[in-house]
């Protein structure tokens, strides 16, 4: 091989090299293997999702009550930062008629009918979800305390709550309760109240908030064309809290 021939096939090398680098992706934070994980803060979550119930009439009287822009959602709903995007499905899977306004998720369901919450970590982190019901925790069937554990979910997984505990420690499935329609947006508490369904999202201790990123690094793998396609993979920028608005 002459030199003009080995200079040449190095230089393609670095070229691909350089292009492969601008492309992966990196994890939020790196953990070491068996390290304990954490909350951020015990008591304070880094994301409360927030959603309202009812009857197709009380979903018009929560919106007219909120006041504010109303923006149908299809299929998954992206909330806050980024962090996760939630669903709500009825016994066959088939997602319920959402809507979103003033931040908050609204979902029709009539009263007895069955439902699931399905939320999704789109993260590169391991983040724990405390779901709580009508202001009830689902594991224990008790008041929902913020300090409670959640679920941990991993990254990019996704995590469904079907059920709630009863009397007697058995389970049943989440049912849609009757009640008040827009009078459930002044009965105010951290953990929910009767009519209302409250997502509490925890980050271990030293994974970064979005919002303290920079921006080149709040992004989030996508497959672009074919899986053959070269450069593999790419990525797309993770918006703000305002931006999911």
């Amino acid at each position: 091989m002459n030199k003009r021939m080995g200079w040449g096939l190095r230089g393609m090398g670095l070229i691909a090299l350089m292009t492969l680098s601008s492309c992966v992706v990196q994890p939020v934070t790196k953990r070491s293997k068996g390290a304990v994980w954490l909350r951020t803060d015990a008591g304070t979550p880094q994301l409360l999702v927030r959603a309202y119930y009812g009857t197709p009439e009380e979903v018009q009287a929560i919106l007219a009550e909120l006041g504010d822009v109303v923006r149908p959602v299809r299929r998954w709903a992206r909330q806050g930062n980024g962090a996760v995007s939630m669903k709500f499905v009825d016994e066959r899977g088939r997602a319920l008629r959402t809507v979103e306004s003033g931040g908050h998720l609204v979902v029709e369901g009539r009263p007895g009918q069955v439902y699931a919450i399905r939320i999704r970590n789109e993260t590169d982190v391991l983040m724990e979800v405390l779901p709580m019901v009508d202001g009830l925790d689902l594991e224990t069937g008790q008041v929902a305390e913020l300090g409670r554990a959640g679920k941990m979910v991993g990254p990019r997984k996704e995590v469904a709550f079907g059920s709630r505990a009863v009397t007697g420690g058995k389970g049943e499935a989440l049912r849609f309760r009757e009640n008040e329609g827009a009078a459930a947006l002044h009965r105010w508490s951290p953990t929910g109240t009767a009519g209302s369904v409250l997502v509490a999202v925890f980050l271990g201790q030293g994974d970064d908030s979005f919002e303290d990123m920079p921006a080149r690094e709040r992004v989030r793998p996508v497959s672009v064309g074919n899986q053959g396609t070269f450069p593999q993979p790419r990525a797309e920028p993770m918006r703000l809290p305002y931006q999911y608005r």
